[in-house]
């Protein structure tokens, strides 16, 4: 993996310094040969039975291996297709060849990694969730289930780097040694589905409507379906001090297109690299979410109606999170003490009487009977959805 020290003299003159690792996919024959000429040391191939994209042949990845192995360089298996019942068991048995090689495999469906442990249990690989599972608790949960075998997450790119600087102090505190990697160049995915479409295998043009002002969207159908792209290409690399704050493990470099190989082999690794790839991009560029992800504004600007009536000074907390028959996850903003009577209002409406018993602090994983202001994670209060207000009768 290359591994490159970025630096920046902060507003107060300290030198803050972190080491961003670099990745880059490839997509068809073409690709391989820019990765070998590259001075970057890890790919991620996409082969045609496995990903959605790649048209790198499954059986050419023995060869590949031994290429690139070579050259000092290693590769990565993509595998982010859903996986059928019918098609695992022989999944299973053709990529126990590139586990026992000792090939990383990077999966999407959690079903198959879950089978292939079963089998393997000492493989090396990474779980894709580019949609989903957006916070620390969420990755902790992963990392619980799967266990020590795990050693990367690859996390949707829809995190902006406030929210993703905040999650990783959470999520290193307890897992120093998974990774986190983003996306720093390439398509924005916004739809994926498995359906087919009356058209050839190919990269497609969505027009939309003349007076809408967004870019226009892109398709790219193959034979597990289709995707839906955002109109511009997502390019972050340089924007060097929100890195630097978030810190990544691992930047992705998705060249989809050769003309984007030339382009980074051409400035890559000289100085000002990442400002010299953006100038001569073949495609419009979008910092996308990693600046700011205002998806949520509906959610900020929603008031909860049903608290008119209700004395503020009652009111000690919200719930921030709930998954059915699973947990909520509840912001404090005063001391209580357990077990505690809670009264939740839903914005619905819905008045919901509760005896908190246990409550785990979300960052420390602590438990205690006085609860100080902060983050909790607690046994689901169904119907407690976000924006439900936790009102003490009491206080």
């Amino acid at each position: 993996m290359n591994k490159e020290t970025l630096s920046l003299n902060s507003v107060t003159g300290a030198n803050s310094r972190a080491l961003v690792n670099y990745e880059a996919s490839l997509y068809c024959k073409e690709h391989i040969d820019f990765g070998l000429a590259s001075q970057l040391t890890h790919f991620i191939v996409h082969t045609s039975e496995l990903s959605k994209q790649g048209t790198v042949s499954l059986a050419s990845i023995s060869g590949l291996l031994k290429l690139f192995t070579a050259s000092q360089k290693k590769i990565l298996l993509q595998i982010d297709i859903p996986c059928f019942n019918d098609d695992l068991p022989i999944l299973v048995n053709s990529l126990g060849e590139f586990i026992e090689q000792g090939v990383v495999l990077r999966i999407e469906d959690v079903g198959l990694a879950r089978l292939l442990l079963t089998r393997y249990p000492n493989m090396l690989w990474h779980l894709i969730l580019a949609y989903h599972s957006k916070t620390a608790l969420a990755w902790q949960g992963w990392i619980k289930y799967f266990g020590n075998s795990l050693k990367r997450l690859v996390i949707s790119a829809e995190i902006p780097y406030l929210d993703l600087k905040n999650q990783q102090i959470i999520f290193k505190k307890t897992h120093k040694n998974v990774d986190i990697e983003i996306l720093g160049a390439g398509k924005l995915t916004i739809f994926y589905s498995t359906r087919t479409i009356d058209s050839e295998v190919g990269h497609y043009q969505l027009s939309q409507p003349e007076r809408d002002n967004t870019p226009n969207l892109r398709m790219f159908k193959s034979k597990h379906g289709f995707c839906v792209y955002f109109g511009q290409d997502i390019f972050i690399l340089d924007l060097h001090e929100q890195i630097l704050s978030s810190q990544p493990d691992v930047i992705r470099l998705d060249f989809y297109r050769s003309i984007h190989w030339n382009i980074f082999n051409r400035h890559y690794p000289q100085n000002n690299w990442q400002e010299n790839v953006k100038r001569e991009w073949a495609s419009g560029t979008s910092y996308g979410f990693f600046m700011a992800n205002r998806t949520d504004s509906p959610f900020r600007l929603l008031k909860n109606k049903n608290l008119s009536s209700i004395d503020p000074a009652k009111i000690v907390g919200a719930s921030i999170e709930y998954v059915r028959d699973s947990h909520n996850v509840i912001k404090l903003e005063k001391n209580i003490k357990l077990p505690k009577m809670l009264t939740f209002i839903t914005p619905e409406g819905f008045i919901l009487k509760h005896c908190l018993e246990n409550a785990e602090n979300i960052f420390n994983h602590s438990t205690s009977n006085n609860l100080s202001p902060g983050y909790y994670l607690i046994k689901a209060v169904k119907k407690a959805v976000p924006k439900s207000v936790i009102i003490d009768e009491t206080s």
